[in-house]
């Protein structure tokens, strides 16, 4: 019935730096686990309201978020300068 099973398993893709997976099969395989069987923990954990799993997504959703604001704050900065070039009275020009 094994055979059975696998058709029962979903299979999950996602993108992770080339280093990150290095780094990752060579911490499994140094703990003699699969990849898979570490990710079906970790998801099981979660699933399960484990304090410590659900401290890490906070930590990953709050470390997203500062990122996609310091990105925003940027952009924003960048464009206030290129408004005040664009807009420069002393520049003279075709801005009046």
């Amino acid at each position: 019935m094994k055979h059975k099973e696998f058709f029962n398993d979903k299979i999950v893709k996602f993108r992770i730096s080339p280093d990150a997976h290095k780094m990752l099969r060579i911490k499994c395989f140094e703990s003699k686990i699969t990849m898979s069987a570490l990710f079906e923990e970790l998801a099981q954990r979660l699933i399960s309201d484990d304090p410590t799993m659900l401290g890490i997504v906070d930590d990953v959703y709050h470390a997203i978020r500062n990122r996609k604001l310091q990105k925003l704050s940027e952009s924003d900065t960048e464009s206030v300068f290129e408004l005040l070039e664009m807009n420069d009275p002393f520049k003279g020009g075709d801005n009046e």
